[in-house]
C-alpha cells in the first residue's frame, strides 16, 4: 500500500464518511495528544504561571457542553458536519476556548464565574433549538447516570485517591460517557453504533455494559498511579482535566444525540 493510499484509507476516509476510528488513526491521534500535552506542560504552564485545578475544569465545563450541542446539530444535519467532527471541532473550537479560559484565569480573579456566565449564554443560544424527540432515552440516561454517580460518590468517601474534587470530576464525566453509550446500544442499538476501537473490543466481550467496565479498568488505575507515585501536582491535575474533558465531551454529545433523535 502506497503512502497516499494508506493515508486515504486510515485517516481521510474514516473522517469523510464518519465510519469511526481504527487502530491506526487512534494510535497516531494518541501520540499527537501526548506530544501536545507535554509541550503545554513544559512550556505554557511554567511560563505563564497557570493554575491547573478543579476550578479550571469547572470553568471549561459549559464550553464543552456548548461544543457538544454544536456537534449534535452537525450530526443531525443542521450544520456542515465535516467542520464539526473530531478532531476538527477540537482544533477550531476546543483549543481556542481552552486558551481563552486560561487567559481569563490570568486576567481576573473571578474567572470561574465569568467563564460560567459566558458558557451559559452560549449554551442558551443552542437550547432554544433543542427538541426532545426520545423521552424514553432521556429517562434511561437519568436513571443509569444517577446510579453510577451515586456509586462513585460512595466509593470516593472511602478510597483516598478519588476523594479530591478533580478526581471525582474525572469519574463523573466518564460515567456520563459510559451511561450514554450503554443506554444507546442496550435499548436503541438498531439506530446507532460505537465508533471507538477499544470500546468495541470491550462490548464485543461483555455487551453494552462493557463500557462501564472499560472506564473503570482504565480510569481508576490511572488515578491510583497519579496518587501512589506522587506525580507532580500540576501535571497530575492536567491529566485529570484532559480525562474529564474527553469524558464530558463524548458523554454530553452521545446523550444529547440520543435524546434528540427520533427512534
Amino acid at each position: 500500500m502506497q503512502i497516499g493510499e494508506f493515508f486515504q484509507t486510515y485517516f481521510v476516509d474514516p473522517y469523510l464518511y464518519g465510519t469511526g476510528y481504527n487502530p491506526i488513526n487512534t494510535f497516531v491521534l494518541g501520540i499527537a495528544l501526548v506530544a501536545a500535552v507535554y509541550a503545554f506542560y513544559e512550556y505554557f504552564v511554567p511560563k505563564f504561571k497557570l493554575k491547573i485545578d478543579a476550578d479550571l475544569m469547572l470553568a471549561l465545563a459549559p464550553f464543552i457542553i456548548f461544543m457538544a450541542f454544536v456537534r449534535v446539530f452537525a450530526d443531525l444535519g443542521y450544520l456542515p458536519i465535516l467542520w464539526f467532527r473530531t478532531p476538527t471541532v477540537e482544533i477550531l473550537f476546543g483549543i481556542p476556548v481552552f486558551f481563552l479560559v486560561l487567559f481569563l484565569q490570568r486576567k481576573t480573579k473571578n474567572y470561574v464565574s465569568l467563564s460560567l456566565k459566558i458558557g451559559a449564554v452560549l449554551c442558551a443560544t443552542q437550547v432554544i433549538f433543542y427538541r426532545i424527540q426520545n423521552p424514553a432515552g432521556l429517562g434511561y440516561i437519568i436513571l443509569f447516570f444517577s446510579l453510577s454517580v451515586s456509586a462513585v460518590y460512595l466509593l470516593s468517601r472511602y478510597i483516598p485517591f478519588i476523594k479530591d474534587r478533580l478526581s471525582q470530576y474525572v469519574l463523573y464525566s466518564h460515567m456520563l460517557d459510559a451511561t450514554s453509550t450503554f443506554v444507546t446500544l442496550q435499548f436503541f442499538s438498531e439506530h446507532f453504533y460505537e465508533e471507538h476501537v477499544l470500546a468495541n473490543v470491550f462490548m464485543s466481550l461483555f455487551g453494552p455494559v462493557g463500557m462501564y467496565l472499560m472506564k473503570l479498568l482504565i480510569i481508576v488505575p490511572a488515578l491510583y498511579v497519579l496518587y501512589r507515585y506522587k506525580v507532580d501536582k500540576e501535571f497530575s491535575n492536567l491529566i485529570k482535566v484532559i480525562f474529564t474533558v474527553f469524558g464530558l465531551a463524548a458523554g454530553a454529545r452521545s446523550a444529547m444525540l440520543l435524546v434528540m433523535s427520533s427512534v
